[in-house]
């Protein structure tokens, strides 16, 4: 597994409230490449907390959205536009049961459409909810133009 490079992550103006590491406010998610998928450990907080100790489905709906669009910007080669997410939720995530995994890879590529499968699972490798994501995938040319995508290139690459 090897952890992937956020080439946006010293930007003055990057306030990504899925990945930006600055955005106070934000989940500060981080990723790595395994094989076909990507991955993200990140650790549950109450102040995305719903009923007691449940994590909030609307948080569990961000993080899917930001891993798949890092599944699209790494194994993809360009980024584009959420269409369609639809979650399961088979059981509650709870805030106190430490970390949990999110991980992903793409299902189906066709043309600009692009689908990608996700789950959620807990500290002791149960899945608590998982995902199907529909995406409008732009041509790189104008994903680096409107998207400000910075290249597959530059997920690879070693920070200086």
């Amino acid at each position: 597994m090897r952890p992937i490079r956020n080439p946006e992550r010293d930007s003055a103006d990057y306030n990504c409230y899925g990945c930006a590491p600055h955005n106070p406010k934000g989940l500060k998610m981080e990723f790595h490449e395994d094989g076909d998928e990507i991955v993200c450990f990140w650790k549950p907080h109450t102040d995305f907390q719903s009923y007691n100790n449940f994590l909030h489905g609307g948080i569990q709906a961000a993080l899917f959205d930001e891993l798949a669009c890092w599944i699209l910007m790494v194994k993809a080669g360009s980024a584009g536009l959420t269409q369609k997410l639809e979650i399961t939720y088979h059981c509650p995530v709870f805030l106190t049961n430490g970390e949990i995994t999110l991980r992903g890879r793409i299902t189906s590529h066709i043309d600009h459409h692009v689908t990608v499968t996700a789950e959620i699972s807990d500290e002791s490798g149960h899945q608590r909810s998982s995902a199907r994501i529909s995406f409008l995938l732009y041509p790189e040319k104008m994903a680096r133009k409107r998207l400000h995508y910075p290249g597959h290139e530059m997920f690879s690459e070693l920070p200086d």
